[in-house]
């Protein structure tokens, strides 16, 4: 029993020095610093938004001369405005003939003269493309009187083919009638859909066509020379015939560029010195039109008197 009674006390006190001993340094003691909760541990950043980006300033311009080409100079007083569409600028050339329009931010405009009655523009309604930092320059012309005196004068004409309903030469004619020879002389001719461009060629130069555009480079005319230009195009829808082609006529030399417009049609169809286009009605498309009136006209009578005996 005194054996027992030494043998007791020895052993609780080794198991438990050893439990003791054995358990982690952090249950054991204490740490130095306390261990973090919920309560104490520091919030994320907040995420700091994106500023939206600001608007590019408005400083582009869009500037030129007003060339009156019966004067042979610059002329002032005439309005000039600048169409984007859904907003219009407008202002006045000056003494000099210049004009300009600031403050433009970035997309396509038009420009047009406000003209007095019987003057006719050289390049009406030319676009323009504006930018927050671009100064574009376009001079606009116009003259009064009829011929012409544009020195280097684009002229176009339609031309039916002979059996073939759904196609058309176009011909562009380029005479040099100023008193110096031109370099780099350019016709761009725009086409509406509907229209299909098989063959280009030009007396002089070379032409090339893609889509609905054919770019004919003639080089250089002289004195007096005269270029044409002939595309072959084809009619590919009835919603093509009496829509307009738009060709624009360039060179170094130049004031101001020149467009002229001529409409599809399934008759011969002319663009005179005045910038006018001009249908001619032929004999056989009066005679179909007072036809189909005839036609209509019978069939009506005969409905109304079937209603009658009905």
């Amino acid at each position: 029993e005194m054996v027992k009674a030494t043998v007791r006390p020895l052993c609780t006190t080794w198991l438990s020095g050893f439990l003791v001993g054995s358990r982690p340094a952090a249950y054991a003691q204490e740490s130095p610093t306390p261990r973090p909760t919920p309560t104490t541990i520091s919030p994320a950043p907040a995420e700091e938004e994106e500023p939206e980006p600001e608007e590019p300033p408005r400083n582009g311009t869009v500037s030129g001369i007003v060339f009156n080409y019966s004067a042979g100079q610059p002329q002032g007083g005439i309005g000039v405005v600048l169409d984007g569409g859904g907003w219009a600028l407008e202002t006045v050339s000056g003494p000099d003939g210049r004009y300009i329009f600031r403050g433009l931010g970035r997309g396509p405009a038009t420009l047009r003269l406000r003209l007095p009655e019987g003057a006719t523009p050289v390049n009406p309604d030319l676009s323009v493309y504006t930018g927050h930092s671009l100064d574009v320059s376009a001079n606009l012309g116009y003259y009064t009187g009829d011929p012409s005196p544009v020195p280097v004068l684009l002229t176009a004409e339609y031309v039916p083919v002979e059996g073939v309903p759904d196609r058309l030469a176009l011909s562009f004619q380029v005479e040099n009638r100023g008193a110096i020879d031109v370099t780099s002389v350019v016709v761009d001719a725009r086409l509406p859909a509907g229209h299909q461009i098989i063959s280009a060629q030009a007396s002089q130069g070379w032409a090339d066509a893609v889509g609905l555009r054919a770019q004919v480079h003639l080089g250089s005319l002289a004195q007096g020379q005269k270029a044409s230009v002939n595309l072959l195009i084809h009619l590919t829808s009835p919603e093509a015939s009496g829509k307009g082609v738009r060709a624009t006529l360039t060179y170094d030399q130049q004031v101001t560029s020149q467009i002229v417009e001529v409409v599809a049609n399934r008759e011969a169809v002319k663009m005179p010195v005045t910038g006018e286009t001009t249908a001619q009605d032929s004999p056989s498309s009066l005679l179909l039109a007072a036809l189909v009136a005839a036609a209509f006209g019978c069939a009506a009578v005969l409905m109304a008197r079937l209603k009658n005996q009905q």
